[in-house]
C-alpha cells in the first residue's frame, strides 16, 4: 500500500514538472517570437519645408531660413533639434545664418536629419537672389540723336543692344554702350587701356518708372595729325528719363555729354580744372524691346 502511494506521488510530481516546463517553454517561445517579429525601422524621416521652394529673395534684403519640421514613423518630431541646416547664399552675416543678400544667383539650402535607427533624410531648398531690375535685362533697339559733326555720339542705330543688371546692387543696370561709339576713327592709335575706354559704359538705376543715370568720366586719346591728343568726356544724368511701358518696356534716357581737351600744362585733372571744354550737348536715346 505504501509503495502504491509512493508511486502515485512520484507520477504526479513528474506530470506537474512536465506541465510547468511546458509553460515556461511556451512563454519563452512566445517572447522570442514577439521579439523576432518586431518591425525594424528602415524608413527615413520626413522633412517638411516651411515657406516656398524655390524661394525668391530680392538683392540687398534679409535672408532668413523659413525653417522645416520633422516627422518620423518611429521617433515622431523628437528628433527635430538634431536637424542641421547649411546654405551657400552670399550674405552679410555668419556662415549658414541670416543676413542681407550680397550677390544675385541661384543658391541651395540643405536640410539633413538622422533618426534614432540611423536613417538619414536630406531635402534641398532652391533660393534665387534677384535684382528687381532683371525684367529690363533683354535686347533692345536703340535710337540715338547723333551729332555727326562734333562726333560726340556717332551711332544713330544700334540694332542689338543687351542691357544687363548689376549683380550686387539692386535696381542697378549697366548700359553697355551709352552714348554710342566714341573715338572710332580707324586712324587712332590706342593703348589697351584706351581701347577699353572707346565706348561710354555707365550705370543707371531703374526705380519707380524712372531711369537715373550716374555721372561718369572717361579719358580718350585721339590722333590729330601725328599727335595723340587726350580728351575727357563727362556723362551726366538729366531729369525726365522715364520708362513708358513696364510690361513691354521702352524708355527714353536723357543725359549730357561734355567733351574736354587738356590744356597746355598737360595735367589730367578729373575735376576738370585743367581742361578746356570743346563741346557740350544733350543726348536722347530711345530703347525699345525687341
Amino acid at each position: 500500500m505504501i509503495l502504491k502511494n509512493t508511486y502515485i506521488c512520484t507520477l504526479k510530481l513528474f506530470l506537474n514538472c512536465l506541465f510547468m516546463n511546458k509553460l515556461y517553454l511556451v512563454l519563452f517561445v512566445s517572447v522570442l517570437f514577439l521579439f523576432s517579429c518586431k518591425q525594424k525601422d528602415t524608413q527615413s524621416p520626413l522633412i517638411i519645408l516651411e515657406g516656398e521652394n524655390p524661394m525668391t529673395v530680392t538683392l540687398g534684403t534679409m535672408w532668413e531660413d523659413p525653417g522645416a519640421t520633422i516627422d518620423d514613423n518611429f521617433d515622431g518630431n523628437s528628433i527635430q533639434n538634431s536637424m542641421t541646416v547649411t546654405h551657400n547664399i552670399d550674405i552679410n552675416g555668419p556662415a549658414n545664418g541670416s543676413g542681407t543678400t550680397k550677390t544675385t544667383g541661384e543658391y541651395q539650402v540643405t536640410y539633413t536629419v538622422k533618426d534614432k535607427s540611423g536613417n538619414v533624410a536630406t531635402v534641398i531648398r532652391v533660393v534665387k537672389v534677384v535684382n528687381s531690375a532683371e525684367k529690363y535685362a533683354t535686347k533692345y533697339e536703340v535710337n540715338i540723336n547723333s551729332d555727326v559733326l562734333e562726333q560726340i555720339v556717332k551711332d544713330t542705330l544700334i540694332a542689338s543692344m543687351d542691357l544687363t543688371f548689376d549683380t550686387r546692387t539692386n535696381y542697378k543696370v549697366w548700359f553697355p554702350k551709352l552714348g554710342g561709339t566714341i573715338n572710332s576713327n580707324p586712324d587712332s592709335i590706342l593703348s589697351a587701356s584706351d581701347t577699353i575706354s572707346k565706348t561710354i559704359r555707365v550705370y543707371g538705376f531703374f526705380k519707380d518708372d524712372t531711369v537715373k543715370i550716374s555721372r561718369q568720366t572717361f579719358y580718350i586719346k585721339e590722333k590729330v595729325g601725328t599727335n595723340l591728343v587726350p580728351y575727357l568726356y563727362q556723362v551726366m544724368g538729366k531729369t525726365g528719363s522715364t520708362i513708358l511701358d513696364t510690361i513691354d518696356p521702352y524708355f527714353i534716357v536723357k543725359y549730357k555729354i561734355e567733351k574736354y581737351k587738356v590744356d597746355a600744362t598737360g595735367q589730367w585733372d578729373t575735376l576738370g580744372r585743367k581742361w578746356k571744354i570743346m563741346k557740350s550737348d544733350d543726348v536722347y536715346e530711345t530703347w525699345m524691346r525687341y
